[in-house]
């Protein structure tokens, strides 16, 4: 039993080694990886006329700030998010019980003193969700799905960043 404890953390010291002499970091390291690029970021959403843009970019720019924070002045991140509801299941009534909310948001990185575009990209979530009968419960399953979906949306544009600026460190 003590043999096999041993030899577990031998070898994990050992992975542990191999991982930081290739140049690994985790994104979410403290002071390392690409978190220090990302504390430097400042968010901008730009959203049409439509009511569930606007909800849906309140709810992605919520969740970058809250992985990245507010101070950044290094870069600004431009996202623009465009969100749409599609009926998928139709009851015996005609009327709607599933619907996906799909958000697909287009992001660009800025250097603020030139404007210059840095990187830019898209993404794209999906949630379904089940809407009951109750007009209540449909409020509140369509505002939990488009939470989810634009938290999801968030967090793929914070790893397509981590990616850019992964290369950038290596170039």
């Amino acid at each position: 039993m003590i043999y096999h404890d041993i030899k577990q953390l031998i070898s994990i010291s050992l992975i542990s080694l191999v991982l930081t002499a290739c140049g690994f970091t985790p994104v979410h390291a403290p002071l390392g990886g690409t978190q220090a690029n990302f504390q430097n970021i400042k968010v901008e959403t730009q959203s049409s006329g439509s009511l569930q843009d606007q909800e849906g970019g309140f709810y992605l720019e919520q969740r970058l700030k809250d992985r990245i924070g507010v101070n950044g002045m290094k870069y600004i991140l431009r996202v623009e998010p465009r969100v749409q509801k599609i009926d998928l299941g139709i009851s015996s009534r005609d009327v709607a019980s599933r619907y996906d909310y799909s958000i697909q948001t287009s992001f660009v990185l800025l250097d603020p003193k030139t404007g210059k575009t840095l990187t830019r990209g898209s993404v794209k979530s999906l949630s379904t969700f089940a809407a009951p009968a109750d007009p209540y419960g449909q409020v509140s399953s369509e505002k939990n799905a488009l939470q989810l979906v634009s938290k999801d949306n968030a967090d793929r544009i914070l790893a397509k960043l981590a990616g850019y600026f992964s290369k950038l460190k290596s170039s």
